[in-house]
């Protein structure tokens, strides 16, 4: 459920070559428009409504202790596309329940100058309008709600103005998770990874397997995860044995090439989520098949092939 900022937003962080005069990080610099979506777009396995950049649009806003309404609901987290300038942001988020209560959570945005970010471009605008050949990126930040309390609100961090050496954050779209009655299942954060299995070798495909219901996932549920790819296939489903109400777990997914696919082949895939004899969940995302020239070590290669229990914050 994507959350509105439009009216919140005082930043105009993103440009174009034909639509110039934003100012993202206080010296003049801008992300370029041309390198990123528009509208709706998936990040992470979240859906967010990117902002707009046209000239003179604001598109993010700056953290600095707002107060975002929220249609009033349960929900399992919010999700942020963040940013940060001059440096690593970070603070406490507050979320305000409907019984007066709060909870607090970690918001960050990493440095949009060292780090690729989920979504990233190659190259920024500086100041005079000419290309700055140097990767800049937005990436994602998850503050946990409690889910059996009615969320209305979250406030910000408070973080300083852009301003050249200032570090500020920014956020540029807001999506909750709200919590499915009975039992509902969530995949997010899909890819391929370099990582092999311990106990058969096999390429590691990593998610996030989300319950995002009220009633807990057990062990006579049977819920596995698999992989299925052209060019691959899955030689060592993923296990969930359980999983409570609000609760994630990262899995991996064993998977194998088949005979004359070469490492590194590149294919559009869809992770399965089952339980009780059903489809619980899918996810498409693009996987990288193989591992090329890669040798396992005791450092590298995983511990577990099953689910591992991701601490709410």
């Amino acid at each position: 459920m994507s959350v509105p900022l439009d009216s919140l937003y005082d930043n105009d962080g993103i440009d174009t070559a034909s639509a110039r005069g934003g100012d993202f990080d206080g010296s003049g610099y801008t992300f370029p428009g041309e390198e990123l979506p528009a509208g709706r777009v998936e990040v992470d396995g979240v859906p967010f409504v990117f902002p707009s950049s046209a000239v003179g649009a604001k598109n993010n806003l700056v953290a600095l202790g707002q107060r975002i309404d929220l249609p009033k609901g349960r929900y399992l987290a919010a999700y942020f596309l963040t940013s940060g300038s001059y440096g690593n942001a970070s603070g406490k988020a507050t979320v305000h329940y409907a019984d007066g209560s709060t909870t607090t959570a970690g918001l960050t945005g990493a440095d949009w100058y060292a780090a690729g970010g989920s979504l990233s471009a190659p190259y920024r605008y500086g100041p005079d309008g000419a290309k700055d050949e140097h990767g800049v990126g937005i990436g994602t930040s998850e503050v946990w709600v409690d889910p059996q309390r009615e969320a209305i609100a979250i406030t910000l961090p408070v973080t300083a103005a852009p301003a050249p050496n200032q570090t500020s954050l920014h956020v540029f779209a807001l999506s909750l998770q709200p919590v499915a009655q009975g039992r509902a299942l969530v995949l997010r954060d899909v890819h391929s990874t370099n990582s092999l299995q311990t106990s058969t070798g096999a390429q590691s495909v990593e998610a996030i397997v989300v319950n995002a219901g009220t009633a807990a996932v057990l062990a006579g549920d049977d819920v596995s995860v698999r992989v299925t790819v052209p060019g691959a296939r899955t030689v060592e489903p993923a296990a969930v044995r359980r999983l409570d109400p609000g609760e994630q777990a990262r899995v991996r997914i064993g998977i194998r090439n088949r005979t004359g696919t070469a490492p590194g082949t590149s294919q559009d895939g869809v992770v399965t989520v089952t339980g009780r004899g059903a489809t619980a969940a899918t996810r498409r995302s693009r996987l990288s098949l193989g591992v090329a020239d890669y040798q396992p070590t005791e450092t590298s290669t995983l511990r577990s092939p099953g689910a591992v229990l991701v601490p709410q914050r």
